[in-house]
C-alpha cells in the first residue's frame, strides 16, 4: 500500500483507536528491525521527528520550484530532440537512460506546467508548451518518437483528458481573443504537416470539443472553411503525387467526420448526413455507408440509421450491417 492511499484510511479512526493500531503494528515489528532503525527512539521523541520531517517537505518544495524561463528552455530543448528522434533511437546526445526516462520528464512537465494559471502571460506560454507536448505524445502513438508507442498511457494521462485540459486552458485565457480560442481549439485536432500528422480519436475527444451550440457553429465554420482549402488543392490534380492526394482526401474525410459530430450535437442529425455525402470519400461506396452508419449508431440515432441504410437498396452491405439493420427493424 502507498503513502497516498493509506493516509485516507487513517483518517477514518480516532485517536483511542489509532493509539491502538500503532501499538499493534509495533507488536508486529521484528526485533532486529526496531534496532536498525532505532523505532523506541522515535516513539519517545515523536515530535523532533515531526519537525524534521516538516523541515524536509519545506526545503523539497523550496527546490521544486523551477525558474519558469529555465523550465521554458529545459523543455523546448527536449522537444527539439524529439523531433530530430534523438528519444527513439542511440545517439551521443541523449544517454540510453534519458531515453528510457522520458516520460517522467514529460510528467513533470506537464505537472509543472498546469500548476501556472492559465490567464497570464506565463500561463499563456505554459497552455503553448501543453499544446507542444500534446502534439508530440499524440504523433509518438503512431510513429516512434520515444522508447514505446503509447504515449499517453506512459504518461498516465489519456489523449482525451489531456485535450480537455488543454481546451479549459484555453477557454480561460485572458489574452486571447475568442476567435484565437477557437482557432487554437480547432487546431489541436489536425496537424497538416507531415510527417508530424497525427489522428486523435474524436471519439474519445468530441465529448470536450464544444459545449454549447455557439462553440459547434463556430468549428463547423473553421472545419468547413479548411475543407474548401483542401478542395482548391485538389483541383491541381495533376501536380499532385497519388500520396499527396490520398493525404489531402485524408484530412478532408477528417474534417468531414468532425463536422458531421457537430451537427449531430446540434440536433441537426439531416444535415450531417448530407455534409458527409457531400465530402466524404473513401475507396467505395459501402466503405463510407459503413462509416456514417457507425457514426449514426454511436450517437443511437436509430431512426437516421434506418434512413441511411435504406436510402441505398443497390449497396451489397456487410453481413455486420444486414444483421444490424434486420435488428434495428424488428424492434
Amino acid at each position: 500500500m502507498k503513502i497516498t492511499e493509506l493516509k485516507p484510511i487513517i483518517k477514518k479512526y480516532n485517536k483511542e483507536e489509532l493509539e491502538s493500531i500503532v501499538v499493534e503494528l509495533y507488536k508486529r515489528i521484528p526485533k532486529y528491525t526496531k534496532e536498525d532503525y532505532n523505532i523506541e527512539n522515535v516513539a519517545n521523541d515523536m515530535k523532533k521527528l515531526l519537525n524534521w520531517y516538516n523541515d524536509i517537505k519545506t526545503k523539497t518544495k523550496k527546490n521544486d520550484e523551477v525558474d519558469f524561463n529555465e523550465l521554458k528552455e529545459e523543455i523546448i530543448y527536449f522537444l527539439s530532440c524529439v523531433d530530430n528522434d534523438l528519444y527513439c533511437s542511440p545517439n551521443r546526445i541523449i544517454s540510453k537512460k534519458d531515453r528510457s526516462n522520458w516520460r517522467f520528464k514529460v510528467k513533470r512537465y506537464y505537472k509543472t506546467l498546469n500548476l501556472i494559471d492559465p490567464s497570464t502571460n506565463d500561463g499563456e506560454t505554459a497552455t503553448s508548451l501543453l499544446i507542444e507536448l500534446f502534439k508530440r505524445m499524440s504523433i509518438g502513438s503512431n510513429r516512434l518518437l520515444f522508447t514505446n508507442w503509447e504515449t499517453f498511457k506512459a504518461l498516465g494521462v489519456s489523449q482525451a483528458d489531456f485535450y480537455k485540459n488543454l481546451y479549459n486552458r484555453i477557454k480561460n485565457s485572458k489574452i486571447l481573443s475568442v476567435e484565437d480560442k477557437f482557432k487554437k481549439i480547432y487546431d489541436l485536432l489536425f496537424v497538416p504537416s507531415d510527417p508530424y500528422k497525427y489522428d486523435p480519436d474524436l471519439h474519445e475527444i468530441y465529448p470536450y470539443l464544444a459545449q454549447d451550440n455557439n462553440e459547434r457553429i463556430y468549428i463547423i465554420n473553421l472545419a468547413d472553411e479548411k475543407i474548401k482549402q483542401y478542395k482548391d488543392l485538389l483541383k491541381n490534380e495533376k501536380k499532385l503525387s497519388s500520396s499527396d492526394k490520398f493525404s489531402i482526401q485524408g484530412s478532408i474525410n477528417d474534417n468531414t467526420e468532425l463536422v458531421v459530430r457537430l451537427y449531430i450535437g446540434l440536433n441537426q442529425p439531416e444535415n450531417a448526413r448530407n455534409y458527409f455525402h457531400k465530402y466524404y470519400k473513401r475507396c467505395n461506396q459501402e466503405v463510407e455507408e459503413y462509416i456514417i452508419l457507425r457514426i449514426l449508431e454511436e450517437y443511437e440515432l436509430v431512426d437516421e440509421w434506418i434512413k441511411e441504410y435504406e436510402k441505398y437498396p443497390n449497396i451489397d452491405y456487410r453481413e455486420s450491417l444486414k444483421k444490424q439493420y434486420n435488428e434495428y427493424k424488428k424492434n
